[in-house]
């Protein structure tokens, strides 16, 4: 393929980042298989790996397909303009969490019942949702701002809603294992109590993230628009 691209007058840069969002792109699908082949150890989930499976693929085959043309202009003006850097960590944001989240959901099907299986995604998640808006304000002095929506809706929209729908549905009572998890500190104990499973709990989180996340989206704005010259004058 590389061989292809060079007597077609594609540039050396050009292809080795391609190259390199194919990579991250192999190993967000490789992640993903794991976590529906974990998945289907339940019985309740056993027809649910093959659909997904072929919903999104199939989806995302599509979808690149369709788009290489423009995914090719956009990666070459990167590279022309010097923004490989800002651009490839913005294709990579929700990806990476992607990767994280099927490692999780594949720990969460093989360990004990009794396990604390909640946590890591509440954390996950709110660390997606910092990691998000962080990357949002870098961009805000490059004026990024046609970037930052997509990335900003696919790691909020896609990557969290999961994560708040299996956290305000876990059952209530905590397992003898977790309770030993609880801190004794009253403090500490009021602290991590968003971060512990159950349904109460969870939608506390839920509360948790709804403030981190319009916080967020009005710092971003604040700051957008501080920075954006006024054009009426």
């Amino acid at each position: 393929m590389a061989l292809t691209y060079l007597l077609r007058g594609v540039d050396v840069p050009t292809i080795s980042l391609l190259i390199l969002l194919a990579t991250v792109g192999c190993l967000c699908t490789t992640s993903i298989a794991v976590a529906l082949g974990a998945a289907s150890v339940s019985a309740r989930f056993r027809a649910l790996p093959t659909l997904l499976a072929f919903l999104s693929l199939g989806t995302l085959t599509i979808a690149l397909a369709s788009g290489m043309y423009w995914i090719h202009r956009a990666v070459e003006r990167a590279v022309r303009l010097g923004e490989v850097g800002e651009i490839l960590l913005g294709m990579s944001l929700p990806v990476l969490l992607t990767l994280a989240l099927a490692a999780m959901i594949a720990s969460a099907f093989l360990s004990h019942p009794y396990e604390n299986r909640s946590t890591r995604f509440r954390v996950l998640g709110l660390v997606g949702v910092l990691g998000t808006f962080l990357w949002a304000g870098l961009n805000i002095p490059h004026r990024h701002s046609s970037e930052v929506g997509p990335v900003m809706a696919a790691t909020l929209g896609v990557f969290v809603f999961p994560i708040l729908l299996f956290a305000v549905t876990e059952p209530a009572a905590l397992s003898p294992r977790v309770r030993t998890l609880v801190p004794r500190r009253p403090l500490l104990a009021l602290l991590s109590l968003p971060f512990l499973p159950g349904g109460g709990r969870g939608m506390l989180y839920t509360i948790l993230l709804a403030v981190t996340t319009l916080g967020g989206a009005a710092l971003y704005s604040a700051l957008l628009y501080g920075t954006t010259p006024d054009r009426t004058r």
